[in-house]
């Protein structure tokens, strides 16, 4: 009886050992400050820090191998300060760290991270492909200067199985990105920016609580209307935006939802000062992809995106709320998943009329939409004014068309 009591003893206590070592997260931090030295002997207190972000990598890195077999969660935590010319890739996330926390000490003295003297470069990018949640959270930081800011990056072209998610970015500001804000590679031909936040084939992420403002491309850079604060694209599904305030962003629309994104959600943001509308739905057509830039050749044809949920959000300043466009090839490869595209409850417009726009784009890119008097005054060629049908008397009701007439319809 002894010996079976025994042999129970050590069973619960080897199953119990199992359990312990695949469930219990063991929790590191990181300390970074201005007053920090990169060396491995450091990092581990807050009395004793380290520089840079860049090193961080290391120790991260250092405290995964020490602890092979252990689920890990990681924080980073960074003094308040000014951090230059910083930018990572983080390219493989080990299957032991579980969490990664990325965030400023003092959230109302965020640290700032300025890239002022980068050419065409972004702040931070996470690429991970495995089809599993990544659980990253970055938080309380301001960033400035910037080609681009933050990217989490699954596979394009394994729509299923190349995946993250379950990521998050809060109470950041986001200040002064795009090509007008740092220094081209080639002056004579700047490159766009395309994002302040990215989202290639990622998933149930949170993007809540943070400023975006001042977002702009030089007037010389192609393509000017295509830089976003948020671009959820290439199957970038059941994502939150909410509580963010975007101001003064004449580039592009905030929100571009791309490429069979799907039911996600822009629920109570303020859109101040917007042009020429504050939230798209785009996708490459079939016949795009020989003349537009903006269209990759990917082993699929793009898919109009489904489910869009926008529902308590403020606009100021913001002649036109949504963008969307038309769906005409039919070689997509996946179903709608939703009955509508966009399903909008409780959003409130100052200034101006709610209208939306559906326009067929032509494959050589976009159009400058809006106010005109003369056809001279539309920057496409053989663009023209029209009537867009509102109650609003001239010029508000006077817009740029595209090229061939009856493509595009302002509906109420």
């Amino acid at each position: 009886m002894k010996r079976l009591n025994w042999i129970l003893a050590v069973v619960i206590f080897s199953v119990l050992a199992v359990f312990f070592k695949t469930h219990h997260i063991q929790k590191n931090k990181i300390y970074i400050a201005p007053s920090g030295v990169d060396n491995l002997s450091r990092g581990l207190s807050v009395d004793n820090p380290i520089l840079t972000l860049k090193f961080s990598q290391i120790l991260v890195d250092s405290i995964l191998k020490k602890f092979p077999n252990r689920n890990l969660a990681i924080e980073i935590l960074i003094a308040s300060g000014t951090y230059s010319n910083v930018s990572l890739t983080w390219t493989v996330l080990p299957v032991n760290l579980k969490t990664l926390h990325i965030l400023g000490m003092n959230p109302t003295n965020k640290p700032i991270f300025d890239g002022s003297e980068l050419k065409e470069t972004g702040f931070l990018s996470f690429r991970a492909t495995a089809g599993k949640p990544t659980n990253i959270s970055i938080s309380n930081l301001h960033v400035q200067n910037y080609f681009k800011g933050i990217s989490f990056l699954g596979d394009p072209n394994k729509p299923i199985q190349g995946w993250n998610g379950s990521n998050s970015i809060s109470n950041c500001i986001f200040e002064k990105i795009g090509s007008r804000y740092t220094n081209p590679v080639n002056p004579t031909s700047p490159r766009r920016s395309d994002a302040v936040i990215t989202l290639t084939n990622s998933r149930n992420n949170i993007i809540e609580f943070n400023v975006f403002k001042e977002i702009h491309n030089l007037e010389s850079a192609p393509e000017d209307a295509t830089l976003h604060s948020l671009y959820l694209a290439h199957f970038s599904n059941n994502n939150i935006i909410r509580n963010n305030i975007f101001m003064n962003q004449h580039s592009g629309a905030p929100v571009n939802i791309r490429n069979y994104s799907n039911d996600n959600v822009v629920k109570n943001n303020l859109f101040k000062d917007i042009k020429p509308w504050a939230i798209a739905h785009w996708h490459c057509e079939k016949s795009d992809k020989t003349l537009n830039p903006l269209c990759p050749t990917f082993k699929y044809d793009e898919c109009p995106s489904f489910g869009t949920l926008t529902e308590g959000n403020i606009f100021e300043e913001t002649p036109l709320i949504d963008y969307l466009r038309p769906y005409k090839s039919f070689s997509c490869l996946f179903k709608a998943e939703s009955k509508f595209f966009i399903k909008k409850t409780n959003n409130i417009k100052t200034e101006l009329s709610e209208f939306s726009l559906i326009v067929t784009a032509t494959p050589n890119g976009r159009h400058n939409f809006g106010l005109c008097k003369y056809p001279t005054d539309c920057v496409t060629s053989g663009g023209y004014c029209f009537q867009d049908g509102s109650i609003l008397p001239p010029p508000s009701n006077l817009k740029c068309q595209s090229t061939a007439p009856g493509e595009s319809v302002w509906l109420k």
